[in-house]
C-alpha cells in the first residue's frame, strides 16, 4: 500500500495504543466548566460573550489562565498554547486531524504548567469535541490517554488545574493569540500519528483518486446522474429504493428483461420509440402533461430527477404512466 501512496504516507511513525485502558476504581475522565451558561455564540452578541468571560477571569483571578488551540488548513497543521505573555507554536505533520491538534497542544500546555510549577491554573479551549473526549471514561483515544495521564500526574503532585470552554473568533484576547499562532507555526514537531488520522487521510487520498477516475468517465449513464462522488441519502421504504437505484444505472426490467430471453428491444406503448429509461422520465412526448403536473417542467436532465435528493413527485409519475411496478 505504501508504494502506491504519495511522499507524505512514507515518513509517518503510527502512534502506538494501549488497550489496557484504566482500571474501574481510577477516576479517568477531566470536567470542564462553561462559564457562558445558556449563551451560545450563535445567538449572542460577541460583547455579551467578552463581558462574561471577564466576569469569569474575576472569579477565578488566582489561576493562571492557558489558552490553547490547534489549526489545520491545505497546506498547515499547527497547534499553540498562550499564557502569561509567552506563545509556544508548533508546526505538525500534514497528516494530522484538527482535532489531534487541539489535544496536542493541551498536552504541551500541561508539560509548560508543569516545568514552571504553576500550581493554579486553567486550560482553555474552543473545542467543545475535545472536552467531551476529555470527560468521557470511553475514549479509546492514545493522545486522549496521554493528556488524562499526564493530568493525573500533575494532580498527584498538587496542581490544581481546571479545564474550560470558551467560544471561538469573539474577540478574547488569548483565545485570538492562540488562533494565530497555531495558523503560523513554524516549528516543526516530530511526533507520532494516531492511527484515526493516518486512516482518514489515506481514505481522503483514495477518494480524491477515484473521483479523478469518475471525472473522466463521461460517457457513463450514472456520471451524470451522480457527477460528484459521495453516498447516497436514503430515507425510503425498500420498494421505493429499488426502483431509484434500478433508475440510475439505467438497468430495469422493463427496460432490460429482453435480453434474457434473446428478443427485440421493447418499444414505448405510449409512442412507440425504443424503451430506455430516459425516454420514460425526460423523453416520451406522449406523457408531456403528466411531468408537467408532477415536475412542472418538461424539459430537464435525469440528475433533476435521480440526484443526490430524488424528486419528491418521481413515484407518483411512474404510477400515473403505469410503470411503477414494471421497473
Amino acid at each position: 500500500m505504501r508504494n502506491i501512496l504519495p511522499d507524505t504516507f512514507h515518513d509517518v511513525k503510527i502512534h502506538t495504543n494501549d488497550f489496557c485502558g484504566h482500571p474501574p476504581w481510577m477516576e479517568n475522565s477531566i470536567s470542564y466548566i462553561n462559564p457562558f451558561g445558556n449563551f451560545t455564540k450563535a445567538d449572542s452578541n460577541n460583547s455579551v460573550l467578552i463581558s462574561l468571560f471577564n466576569q469569569h477571569r474575576q472569579f477565578y483571578q488566582s489561576y493562571q489562565p492557558v489558552f490553547t488551540d490547534g489549526s489545520k488548513s491545505l497546506n498547515h497543521v499547527g497547534c499553540a498554547f498562550f499564557t502569561n505573555g509567552h506563545i509556544v507554536s508548533y508546526k505538525l505533520h500534514s497528516l494530522t486531524s484538527v482535532f489531534s491538534s487541539e489535544i496536542t497542544a493541551v498536552y504541551f500546555a500541561l508539560k509548560y504548567i508543569d516545568v514552571h510549577d504553576i500550581r493554579k491554573s486553567i486550560l482553555y479551549t474552543d473545542s467543545m469535541s475535545l472536552l467531551e473526549s476529555l470527560r468521557s471514561s470511553s475514549t479509546r483515544n492514545p493522545l486522549i490517554k496521554e493528556v488524562k495521564d499526564f493530568y493525573r500526574h500533575l494532580l498527584s503532585k498538587g496542581a490544581r488545574i481546571l479545564v474550560s470552554w470558551v467560544p471561538s473568533h469573539v474577540g478574547i484576547t488569548g483565545n485570538e493569540l492562540a488562533d494565530k499562532s497555531a495558523k503560523s507555526a513554524t516549528e516543526f514537531l516530530t511526533r507520532p500519528i494516531v492511527y484515526a488520522d493516518v486512516r482518514l487521510a489515506v481514505n481522503q487520498w483514495c477518494h480524491c483518486q477515484w473521483q479523478e477516475k469518475w471525472n473522466m468517465e463521461t460517457n457513463n449513464k450514472l456520471h451524470v446522474i451522480k457527477p460528484v462522488l459521495s453516498h447516497w441519502v436514503t430515507k425510503l421504504n425498500r420498494r421505493c429504493d429499488v426502483v431509484l437505484t434500478r433508475l440510475r444505472i439505467g438497468h430495469t426490467r422493463l427496460t432490460h428483461k429482453y435480453l434474457l430471453f434473446a428478443e427485440s428491444p421493447p418499444t414505448c406503448s405510449h409512442c412507440g420509440d425504443i424503451l430506455t429509461v430516459k425516454h420514460i422520465l425526460t423523453d416520451c412526448v406522449a406523457v408531456n402533461r403528466r411531468r408537467l403536473r408532477y415536475f412542472r417542467s418538461s424539459s430537464f436532465d435525469l440528475s433533476f430527477l435521480l440526484g443526490q435528493i430524488p424528486h419528491f413527485n418521481l413515484f407518483m409519475y411512474l404510477k400515473d404512466i403505469g410503470v411503477f411496478h414494471d421497473i
